[in-house]
């Protein structure tokens, strides 16, 4: 890693994550204020494509870089994770609707969620409903090692939040949102994933109406 100067102080940069910040201030993206500029995808510049594309690889990477160091002693992975943060985020989530957010086969959930019961860090209650239904909920097991996972990955987030700043964040955003969006013709207009953006319940607004204008009031950044 090579430290640079920040205006918040030094910051250490792996090499690949340096020479993408680099080239991205020398302005070797494509200038998206264009005119010439169409949506069709072939008319942006490949190289601005392909940096796109490594920068969600390398992210990513870094990302979960220390959630999968614990999650390794319990012989846990990814898969594992995702249960555990979607079923944390909404407590009472079915069997079903884990499938439908997960997009995972039956098999690959019930070898996942198998273990996760098993080892006590998720419950599995009959619906009062419905008795054929599943609810899902963390133990007092599985809630700490959620918060665990998920503090190592909100600091990443919020470093990351704070060096960007809120104009930054409320443009990820609209990436981010624009590769969830769903084409698929058959799917529900109410995904399931609509629930994880406020705790507990399905969310009653829009993410980028509020979460980057309300950084600076939730201290993560100067306004």
């Amino acid at each position: 890693c090579q430290t640079v100067p920040s205006p918040r102080g030094s910051i250490k940069w792996h090499p690949i994550r340096r020479d993408l910040r680099q080239e991205a201030l020398a302005n070797i993206y494509v200038n998206m204020t264009d005119k010439k500029l169409t949506r069709d995808p072939g008319d942006l510049h490949e190289i601005a494509l392909n940096r796109g594309i490594e920068m969600l690889y390398f992210g990513y990477r870094n990302f979960v870089a220390k959630a999968n160091a614990l999650l390794s002693p319990l012989d846990f992975g990814r898969a594992h994770h995702r249960v555990i943060y979607s079923v944390g985020r909404s407590p009472g989530l079915t069997v079903g609707e884990l499938l439908a957010t997960l997009r995972i086969t039956k098999q690959s959930l019930s070898r996942v969620l198998g273990q996760l019961v098993r080892t006590g860090y998720v419950a599995q209650l009959t619906g009062t409903r419905d008795r054929r239904q599943r609810l899902l909920s963390l133990t007092d097991k599985g809630r700490k090692l959620e918060h665990r996972l998920s503090g190592l990955q909100r600091t990443l987030v919020a470093e990351a939040y704070r060096e960007a700043g809120s104009e930054a964040v409320g443009g990820f955003e609209k990436i981010m949102l624009g590769l969830m969006c769903d084409d698929d013709p058959h799917a529900s207009v109410a995904s399931p994933a609509d629930r994880f953006f406020l705790p507990g319940g399905h969310r009653t607004y829009s993410p980028l109406e509020s979460m980057a204008a309300r950084l600076p009031e939730l201290g993560m950044i100067s306004p």
